[in-house]
């Protein structure tokens, strides 16, 4: 059970440090959200306005930290994780404060949540698609998602959604991407004797190709059958979250002085630190791992409350 978590000290020390920042979790370690101005300032629109905000932090001499997940369900964790990866930064290049850090959270939209991690892949029938904390429960409240809140509760600068295909029409119709995909359709990266990394970028180029082309409505087909179609040939597909990460993170990069982003990643996450880690090289984005404390995972929240109860937990928090 999650309470026998609490005799670690390990972990009641990660909680009381996300205590000591003012940031605030449940009896269900889910984050509850700050309302506040600084908090709506954290919030990007879109993805030109945080490559903009990452060309003006750089300018100002701010240390980019880029912590890019899911983030389905915002919780204590998460909240931690942020600390450790400061703190951990910090340690590490001792003349540098936190004033020093331009702390960047990039979280799935929920499209893209509901393709890479897809209802037809759950162990069991009952359990809700992901993610439990959608849009849809809270459209009628606001037009910001509240994971949007949720994160930017957290000890970072800037927070915003990575958009899936289904939600890319702001960027794909703006002069930035135009601009970036005109000066990018015919570059070709140099790899070693890589063969994964070498059908990634294949089909990266595919995907270039076909927006290049406006034939978009071929990557929108191959998105759907990733969300609903179990049957589906995925490999060397229109659409895949590999390829889609690497459009995201080029656009954001270019012309921004080359590894002066630096993306932190979990070494508790063996099988996707190494091919993030060669999907990060491409786009000239540094690595650093950290071997953090794991305080709670969503998996374990979900399988000791369920998901109705951490659904209802998280509507009070964000309507209280």
């Amino acid at each position: 059970m999650i309470e026998k978590l609490l005799e670690n000290p390990i972990i009641n020390e990660r909680l009381k440090q996300i205590q000591d920042n003012w940031i605030i979790f449940d009896k269900y370690w889910l984050i509850v959200p700050s309302f506040s101005k600084d908090i709506n300032n954290k919030i990007a629109t879109n993805l030109s306005e945080i490559k903009s905000k990452i060309e003006n932090a750089i300018k100002n001499w701010k240390q980019i930290l880029y912590l890019p997940w899911s983030y389905d369900l915002i919780h204590a964790w998460h909240a931690s994780y942020v600390l450790q990866c400061t703190e951990k930064y910090l340690s590490n290049n001792p003349w540098l404060t936190r004033k020093d850090l331009f702390i960047m959270l990039l979280a799935d939209d929920d499209e893209l949540i509901r393709a890479v991690k897809p209802y037809y892949a759950m162990k069991d029938p009952t359990d809700h698609p992901r993610p439990i904390q959608n849009f849809e429960l809270f459209k009628y409240k606001t037009n910001i998602h509240p994971r949007l809140f949720d994160l930017a509760s957290l000890s970072v600068n800037l927070v915003w959604l990575i958009p899936s295909p289904t939600n890319f029409a702001d960027t794909i119709n703006n002069n930035w991407f135009q601009e970036w995909l005109t000066n990018n359709i015919n570059i070709k990266y140099k790899t070693n004797e890589d063969n994964w990394l070498n059908e990634v970028l294949d089909n990266y180029y595919k995907l270039l190709e076909n927006i290049n082309k406006n034939n978009f409505y071929k990557i929108l087909i191959s998105f759907q059958n990733h969300k609903f179609n179990p049957k589906f040939e995925k490999t060397n597909s229109t659409w895949a979250i590999t390829i889609w990460q690497l459009l995201i993170h080029n656009f954001l990069t270019e012309n921004i002085w080359e590894w002066k982003i630096i993306r932190i990643l979990s070494e508790k996450d063996s099988k996707y630190k190494d091919q993030a880690a060669k999907l990060m090289n491409i786009a000239k984005i540094s690595i650093e791992n950290i071997d953090d404390d794991e305080i709670i995972s969503t998996t374990k929240l979900i399988e000791t409350y369920g998901w109705q109860i951490l659904y209802e937990a998280k509507i009070k928090n964000y309507l209280n």
